[in-house]
């Protein structure tokens, strides 16, 4: 997405989707006044993980019961124990690798508190909000 400057606007950062000027701040189709911002944050929202703990948790009970029934003659049950625990170790360990946390670029403007950005990209965000509160700065 590329914005036309108003005359003598100079953009002090663009990639896709954002554009910001010292006068301006454009996100997707959101523009705010550089003039109704009163601070810019970003935070980390870590991903909610109890799925993948239960998951893992229960996969070191069943491995070890699938085992010991194996060992009790039962072997038909504890090589499924066994293998219903490794699978569910596995797939917990992977879930939670797999998730990524998220962050997000808060504006204070004079109507209140606005999620402008997010982002799994942490290097982005925090380009963005860089110019952001460089753009505050110049604004004065």
């Amino acid at each position: 997405m590329h914005h036309r400057p108003v005359t003598g606007e100079v953009p002090i950062y663009q990639a896709p989707g954002v554009w910001i000027s010292k006068q301006r701040a454009v996100f997707g189709q959101q523009t705010y006044a550089m003039a109704q911002l009163s601070a810019v944050s970003a935070y980390t929202q870590i991903p909610n993980r109890p799925g993948p703990i239960v998951f893992i948790v229960l996969g070191f009970l069943f491995t070890p019961a699938g085992g010991l029934c194996t060992v009790g003659g039962e072997i038909g049950l504890g090589l499924g124990m066994l293998v219903l625990g490794l699978a569910l170790l596995v797939a917990g360990v992977a879930w939670w690798y797999l998730q990524k946390p998220t962050y997000i670029i808060w504006l204070n403007t004079s109507g209140g508190q606005v999620q402008a950005l997010w982002s799994h990209d942490w290097p982005y965000i925090s380009s963005v909000h860089r110019a952001l509160q460089h753009a505050l700065i110049q604004r004065g």
